[in-house]
């Protein structure tokens, strides 16, 4: 019996197992940190497989680095996210080991940068004076902005204010806007005025989350501290003139857009309008709405019981900021002459996940040789209901073997072809889910046009005009077959 032993030849390039390796890293991470491997497989054996890695981008050597088995870890102590939060390297992984007459092949890797809490919130000024009205409750008496470096809508960003002098009477408390990052002053007990005419609060804002490392004096462990200075808030009551009025002559309710929380016809208390002189609702008080413009709820003319007319749309016109507020008339007939005082509501509007991102331009113009596409998306819902979102294209034929994908920033990703593209429309589905998941395939026609420059937008400007040409021969054959039969018509 022969045996044949046939000898592997380098025939063969390492081939990645993704086009597109992504991972993470928080921001100020030591050096030597992981973030992700690289993997690639190789058809040949023995050293003819055997695949080394490393880094071609010359920009992020500093930062980054892979060691020959295809990790790739941080190699510099000063990665900011608030200076750049997304990183693209081009990997190389080549076989023989990485020596000379190995083959070799591309990859990308995208690292994000994570956040860490390594920034102080500040505000717009160090003082305030705000008035309220004496006998209001649940009164939003001022908003104070936060402005924080950190990455908006995390806890490393939204502020968190406590009240460290002046409301010993707990007449106060602190809220905060998450969309908008806003501490929100609410008068939480009512004021009299004859009894005081000025409130002196000193304030302390800082982060729902824990303080990095790095920004603590003292060391970290929980044995340091941040300098803060305080802020100062002069509260002035005012006087008013006292006789029927509803008490508070503001009211905040909640209701929800999420149609299986909430029912038409849901309950949301009464709002009694009461004379200053008894104390009391006149059982001759009769309640009106006066202005409801998306006539969401319904009142009770003789008790006053307010209830849900209609389902609430947070995305409405309507609805700003979240809140929607109403007015209603008590008319008083207790006396010779009708009373009537007006009272207001906002309702703070809960947001619900009943929108998905879409696509903005569905059919895409691109110039043949242009190396990218941005693809845009838009989602009516709000934080944490809308971005940041996730783009993904459809694994399969045609789709993931011309073109891939990456991230651009929370609203947008670039489309990138990796085969040689001719003009043709091409068919590029692409799922697009938001913060919470929910989303779905959304077809992307892509038309590839022939254009006379590539480093600008597609656009008929500088478009070829081959076509046009083209046009205008097919005229003048068409015209010499028209005088051909002519001429033997004469015949």
């Amino acid at each position: 019996m022969l045996h044949i032993e046939v000898l592997d030849e380098n025939d063969n390039a390492p081939v990645f197992t993704q086009q597109v390796f992504e991972g993470e890293v928080e921001e100020l991470s030591p050096i030597g940190t992981f973030v992700l491997k690289l993997n690639a497989t190789d058809a040949d054996i023995g050293d003819n497989a055997a695949i080394a890695y490393k880094i071609i981008s010359r920009k992020s050597q500093h930062l980054f680095t892979a060691r020959s088995n295809g990790v790739i870890q941080t190699f510099g102590r000063n990665l900011d996210r608030e200076t750049q939060d997304l990183y693209t390297l081009i990997v190389q992984g080549c076989d023989l080991n990485g020596n000379a007459g190995g083959k070799c092949s591309k990859a990308n890797a995208q690292i994000r940068i994570l956040d860490v809490n390594d920034n102080i919130p500040t505000l717009e000024k160090e003082e305030y004076e705000v008035s309220v009205e004496e006998n209001s409750l649940n009164d939003e008496v001022t908003r104070i902005k936060v402005f924080d470096k950190d990455q908006e809508f995390t806890d490393n960003w939204i502020g968190n204010f406590d009240i460290i002098e002046g409301n010993e009477g707990g007449h106060f408390r602190f809220e905060v806007d998450e969309q908008t990052n806003e501490g929100i002053l609410v008068l939480q007990q009512e004021l009299d005025y004859e009894k005081v005419q000025t409130k002196n609060l000193v304030i302390r804002v800082s982060n729902k989350a824990q303080y990095h490392s790095s920004v603590i004096t003292g060391g970290g462990g929980g044995g340091g501290s941040v300098m803060v200075k305080p802020i100062r808030i002069k509260v002035n009551v005012r006087d008013q003139k006292e006789g029927f009025s509803f008490k508070p002559t503001k009211k905040r309710l909640s209701m929800t857009e999420d149609t299986t929380r909430v029912t038409i016809g849901h309950s949301f208390g009464t709002y009694p309008a009461i004379s200053a002189d008894t104390g009391k609702e006149s059982e001759r008080t009769r309640y009106a709405k006066n202005s409801d413009a998306a006539n969401y709820f319904n009142i009770n003319p003789e008790t006053g019981e307010i209830t849900l007319n209609k389902f609430p749309d947070r995305e409405s016109e309507y609805v700003v900021d979240g809140k929607y507020t109403a007015t209603i008339l008590a008319i008083d007939n207790d006396g010779p002459v009708p009373k009537t005082a007006t009272g207001t509501i906002v309702f703070d509007v809960d947001d619900a996940n009943d929108n998905i991102p879409l696509i903005g331009d569905l059919k895409p113009c691109m110039c043949e040789e242009a190396t990218s596409l941005t693809i845009t998306a838009n989602d009516a819902d709000s934080y944490p209901n809308a971005g940041p979102y996730h783009f993904k294209l459809v694994d399969q034929p045609g789709v993931t073997d011309k073109w891939k994908i990456l991230r651009r920033d929370d609203t947008s990703a670039v489309l990138q072809p990796i085969a040689k593209l001719w003009p043709h429309t091409f068919n590029v589905p692409i799922r697009v889910d938001d913060n919470q998941g929910s989303g779905k395939v959304q077809n992307v026609e892509v038309n590839v046009k022939e254009c006379t420059e590539n480093n600008v937008p597609c656009s008929p400007e500088n478009m070829r005009q081959s076509n046009t040409r083209g046009a205008g021969l097919g005229a003048s054959a068409i015209g010499l077959m028209v005088l051909g039969a002519l001429l033997l018509l004469c015949k």
